[in-house]
């Protein structure tokens, strides 16, 4: 499973981030990797044998953070 790892937009480049803008490219790097992750769990054989209430869950869950990151890398996209 490959993670990208992202970084700020191009019209970023040559400045340094300030520190809570390098915690929001760590927070999407591993919300991404989580949230792949999860993708894989839920097409396996161990999520299929959970119940219909922990499907509805994780499924959400899943979504969720695809939600979340994408609200991270529009942020990341508007550092200045």
């Amino acid at each position: 499973m490959e993670v990208q790892v992202l970084s700020p937009s191009p019209d970023f480049e040559g400045e340094s981030m300030q520190p809570h803008q390098e915690r929001v490219v760590t927070e999407l790097n591993e919300l991404t990797e989580k949230h792949a992750k999860l993708g894989v769990f839920l097409q396996g054989a161990t999520f299929k044998s959970l119940d219909v209430e922990e499907h509805a869950r994780l499924t959400r869950q899943h979504a969720v953070m695809g939600e979340y990151a994408k609200i991270l890398t529009d942020r990341i996209a508007n550092f200045k």
